[in-house]
């Protein structure tokens, strides 16, 4: 009896080792378990409803990707010229960098002189000597009654020859704006103003909505 019974034991014994060593081996088996490969699925030609799986092997991990230079899948840049802010009615404003040291001369006076005018003060620094009396006793006046200046717009630097130039401005005040021109001429290597051109009673008056007129000088075709 004892004996039978240690038989049966062993047969359990056996029969249990076969079947997890069929497990494993099938789990071993299984696709993405511990392998690289990708199960991707396939029509089947015959049956268009049937469906079989196809094993493709996939890149191993680590593998180094094909080298190459980033500049060939750039776009190219259009190295064209640079695109600055325009103003309604004096067109192009000055730019203040990559300028030339001639146009940066002439612009230095200009912004230290339209800086003053918002203080009601001509700057006698920025002015010719021989120009400066008519010009303060002209715009000190009108800076007292038409109001202050608010904020200005540079425009265009224009050089006629090497000795003269004339730079657009705009002018703003609480209501309304003026626009005009200031001259300059060289003197012993350094850049003065000789005129002012601005009307600084349109600075209290109170303006339209702008038209857009696309010339330098549209203040001139208004006149």
């Amino acid at each position: 009896m004892r004996r039978a019974f240690f038989i049966i034991a062993c047969l359990a014994v056996l029969l249990s080792c076969s079947k997890g060593k069929r497990t494993v081996q099938t789990q071993k088996n299984l696709p993405g378990r511990n392998s690289t490969s990708a199960v991707q699925p396939k029509t089947n030609k015959t049956n268009p409803n049937k469906v079989v799986l196809k094993r493709t092997t996939g890149s191993k991990p680590g593998a180094k990707e094909a080298k190459g230079n980033i500049t060939d899948i750039l776009l190219p840049l259009n190295n064209g010229p640079s695109v600055f802010p325009k103003d309604f009615k004096i067109g192009g404003l000055q730019p203040e960098i990559d300028i030339s040291k001639e146009d940066r001369d002439i612009l230095t006076p200009v912004k230290e002189f339209l800086d003053d005018f918002r203080d009601r003060i001509i700057n006698k620094e920025a002015v010719n000597p021989d120009d400066y009396q008519s010009i303060k006793k002209l715009y000190s006046y009108y800076l007292k009654e038409s109001g202050q200046v608010k904020s200005y717009r540079i425009g265009s630097i224009n050089r006629p020859d090497k000795q003269t130039a004339t730079v657009n401005s705009r002018l703003f005040g609480l209501k309304g704006s003026t626009e005009g021109q200031l001259y300059l001429k060289r003197k012993d290597g350094k850049w003065l103003i000789t005129d002012v051109q601005l009307n600084l009673n349109q600075l209290s008056v109170k303006q339209k909505k702008e038209k857009f007129v696309p010339n330098s000088y549209s203040w001139i075709m208004e006149e």
